[in-house]
């Protein structure tokens, strides 16, 4: 398994994911819909 032979790549997949959930939630939270 690619991510059992390379713990550094793991590490590296969870701190991606981490930034794109931060991410995503920036967008959502910051998002302000126009009201008509």
């Amino acid at each position: 398994m690619f991510l059992r032979a390379y713990p550094s790549a793991r590490a590296l997949v969870i701190l991606y994911i981490m930034i794109l959930h931060i991410w995503v939630f920036f967008i959502l939270f910051t998002y302000r819909p126009e009201i008509h």
